[in-house]
């Protein structure tokens, strides 16, 4: 594993380690956004331990597709889902359309995905050398 692997792995760590905390306090809209940074941090760390280009961007399923590792469907399915709550409008106009939500069980939903994820994408990097 390269240096940079590591420093992205090691920034996605701390940005899981923020959405724990935020959880515990109730935070649900900020846990979602560091699920999604931690998400997108170790994915980055990913295509950089397998000699990827890393692309400056924050959508999940495009770093998905860049990895070219067959993921389950949960995966995709979660990631997709994830993803739409990076920037979702902040206007008031627009925000109606689709709200999203920022409860606790979704919150504690994507926190366990980022996790379970999180835990598939290490299992490749050790068995797929």
């Amino acid at each position: 594993m390269n240096n940079l692997s590591k420093k992205w792995f090691e920034f996605a760590r701390m940005d899981f380690h923020n959405a724990e905390i935020l959880f515990k306090n109730r935070s649900y809209e900020g846990t979602i956004w560091h699920c999604h940074q931690s998400m997108e941090k170790y994915l980055k760390g990913t295509l950089s331990s397998i000699g990827k280009t890393v692309r400056k961007t924050h959508d999940l399923p495009a770093l998905l597709t860049d990895s070219a590792f067959h993921f389950p469907k949960e995966i995709l399915d979660f990631v997709q889902e994830l993803n739409a709550y990076y920037q979702p409008s902040r206007y008031p106009d627009t925000a109606l359309i689709n709200p999203l939500s920022y409860d606790r069980k979704t919150a504690s939903r994507f926190l366990k995905l980022t996790k379970s994820t999180i835990r598939w994408l290490q299992y490749q990097l050790n068995h797929n050398k």
